[in-house]
């Protein structure tokens, strides 16, 4: 397997999966006032790997 082909599907399944840690908070809180600093993190890391990979496939 390629290192781009993996970054690749890294940042899919971040950005895939990134709204995931604010539903649980949503859920624990039983409030949508705020973010999650996981969501964040997990979708700026996932938007960059898509970055990196655009780069390295081109």
């Amino acid at each position: 397997m390629s290192p781009w082909l993996l970054i690749g599907i890294l940042a899919a399944l971040l950005t895939m999966f990134g709204f995931v840690p604010q539903l649980m908070k949503m859920y624990r809180t039983k409030s949508v006032s705020d973010v999650s600093l996981g969501t964040l993190c997990q979708f700026t890391t996932g938007v960059s790997l898509w970055a990196v990979y655009g780069f390295l496939i081109r």
